[in-house]
């Protein structure tokens, strides 16, 4: 398995997190607080892109949920974008699917889902 990358993309208020490798490590807390500081820097839009991951664990898991929460506090959108057969499959399991915004395709498609999430709060 290979360790946990993150690149930070930002473009005006919306964050592009893109996670390659594995995301099970220890170092992968540290995740969820760059992206609140990215919300209380003024981002609206959080958008973890996982389409590069091989594996994701509890600690991925734990790292959206804790940007979800903070961004709650301030009006923004999370959206977890291209997640893998395996993180899917956690989603379904931990019934986690029901509450997060999931997108598929090319970042247009991410930037549409977390537009339609915003247009119906």
């Amino acid at each position: 398995m290979s360790p946990c990358t993150v690149t930070i993309d930002v473009h005006d208020t919306t964050a592009f997190i893109r996670l390659s490798g594995s995301v099970i490590h220890e170092d992968v807390p540290s995740i969820s607080q760059q992206a609140k500081t990215l919300l209380t820097q003024g981002c609206q839009t959080v958008i973890f892109d996982f389409s590069k991951t091989d594996r994701v664990n509890s600690n991925g898991i734990a790292a959206v949920i804790s940007t979800v929460n903070a961004a709650s506090a301030t009006g923004a959108v999370v959206v977890v974008h291209n997640p893998n057969d395996h993180f899917r499959v956690l989603l379904i399991t931990t019934k986690l699917i029901s509450v997060l915004n999931v997108s598929h395709g090319t970042d247009a498609d991410a930037l549409a889902c977390a537009a339609m999430v915003r247009h119906q709060t």
